[in-house]
């Protein structure tokens, strides 16, 4: 859903809605300050180990994959937060607004490219989980979808 978010916010913001037509709701607020509370203590925590190599005090070696960790982890959730502040700015769905992006979607399933049509499942498939059923002589199928990046949203 955050590919389709993503897609339907740069349309909007193509069609000639301005910044004045989008807002954030407090609801969305409450969900970022924690994410950038986060991010800002990630940083921090970044800064203190970068200020520690360079006086000297620690070997690089003894840090660097906690650096690294704490690096990715804040480019992770900057990019959630870039995501969250997206789908904040739309405030209504309108069926003109759909249709393009599901269109969109359809011709990537539908593509002869398999690489194309596999890039389009991982978008929204989280975990197919496939078990036989002797008892019944039937095979089950689980899926999980993603309706938003790092939330499971059902089954």
């Amino acid at each position: 859903m955050v590919v389709v978010a993503n897609r339907i916010e740069a349309q909007h913001t193509t069609a000639g809605h301005g910044a004045s037509d989008i807002h954030t709701t407090s609801a969305s607020q409450t969900i970022e300050n924690p994410i950038k509370q986060e991010i800002k203590e990630l940083s921090e925590r970044i800064d203190r180990l970068l200020d520690t190599i360079g006086a000297g005090t620690i070997d690089q070696s003894l840090v660097s994959e906690k650096l690294k960790e704490a690096s990715q982890h804040r480019t992770h959730l900057q990019d959630e937060l870039g995501r969250l502040s997206k789908l904040s700015r739309i405030r209504e769905l309108t069926e003109s607004m759909i249709i393009p992006v599901l269109l969109e979607q359809k011709s990537r399933l539908f593509s002869e490219s398999e690489n194309e049509q596999k890039a389009m499942i991982s978008d929204f498939v989280e975990q197919i989980t496939v078990t036989d059923n002797i008892d019944d002589n039937c095979i089950n199928v689980s899926m999980t979808v993603r309706l938003l990046h790092g939330v499971e949203d059902g089954t």
